[in-house]
Order: structure tokens, then C-alpha cells, then sequence
């Protein structure tokens, strides 16, 4: 395998993949934007916890928070690592980017929301576990071990 080949790949079965994608998405909009009705349609700016006291920094709340968060957002970056058929910085910049705008869309979307309280927190949460899946997929685990591991029916497409 040359150079070229390694910063590329694509998954033997790519509607598998693209279906866990949207199913995870799924999960994730429904984890930030549920219930609705918390929707009012105006904004609630003064909700926005821009900075977080030392006091809750420590609260086990807060702590399960950023975990959950993390982990929430951990298996967007592992699938589309996955996924995505680009060299290996554009693959990282796009994977990044697209945890970031669908964490500040959810956030967004919670400024008009009764009972949420968004956070820049929450974004670099998001991001991380974002990032984490990537860099698990890119260094943890190898292509081929992937495909050993999970191997695909061979339906006579190659």
C-alpha cells in the first residue's frame, strides 16, 4: 500500500455505514432538541450559561454532563471517519466542522427553548467527543483491522 492509499479509504459496505450515520444523527437532534414543546419561539439570551461557577465545575451534574456529552457526539466522529472518502486533513476538518455546526445548531436552537440552558460548554463537549472519535478511528484502530473485526457479506460487487 502506497502513501496515497493510506490517507484514503472507502467501507466495503457504504449504505451500512451511511444508515448507522443517520440513525446517530437521529439520536443526537433527539437528545438536544426534545421535548418540543420547551419551543416557544422567543429567545432566552439570559439562559445562556456563558460561564460556569468553580461550585459546579465540582457537581456531579455538570461532570455527567460533559461525559454524556462527549460520549454523545464520540460516535459521530468514529462513523464518519468511517465514512468520509478524503485525505486524511480535509476528512478530520469536515468530520470537525460537522460536530461543530450540528452542536451549535442544537444550541441554537435551545435559545428558544423553556427548561434549556445552552452553553458554549456544551459545543466544546460536543466537539471533543467529536474529535475523540475521529482520532480513534485515524489511530486506535487500523482499516484493516475494522474489516477483519466487522467483516461485510461479499454480494459479488467487487
Amino acid at each position: 500500500m502506497n502513501r496515497s492509499d493510506s490517507t484514503r479509504h472507502m467501507p466495503l459496505c457504504p449504505d451500512r455505514t451511511n444508515l448507522a450515520i443517520a440513525v446517530w444523527i437521529g439520536v443526537i437532534l433527539m437528545a438536544g432538541l426534545l421535548p418540543l414543546r420547551n419551543f416557544v419561539g422567543h429567545s432566552h439570551w439570559e439562559s445562556i450559561q456563558w460561564t460556569i461557577p468553580a461550585s459546579i465545575w465540582r457537581s456531579h451534574r455538570f461532570q455527567f454532563d460533559v461525559v454524556a456529552n462527549i460520549g454523545l457526539f464520540y460516535p459521530l466522529g468514529l462513523l464518519l471517519a468511517r465514512r468520509i472518502p478524503l485525505t486524511a486533513r480535509k476528512r478530520a476538518r469536515f468530520i470537525m466542522g460537522t460536530g461543530l455546526l450540528l452542536s451549535a445548531g442544537i444550541e441554537g436552537f435551545q435559545v428558544y427553548c423553556h427548561n434549556r440552558h445552552p452553553s458554549p460548554y456544551d459545543i466544546m463537549s460536543n466537539v471533543t467527543g467529536t474529535a475523540l472519535g475521529l482520532w480513534t478511528a485515524a489511530k486506535v484502530f487500523s482499516w484493516h483491522m475494522m474489516e477483519r473485526l466487522f467483516p461485510f457479506p461479499d454480494n459479488g460487487s467487487h
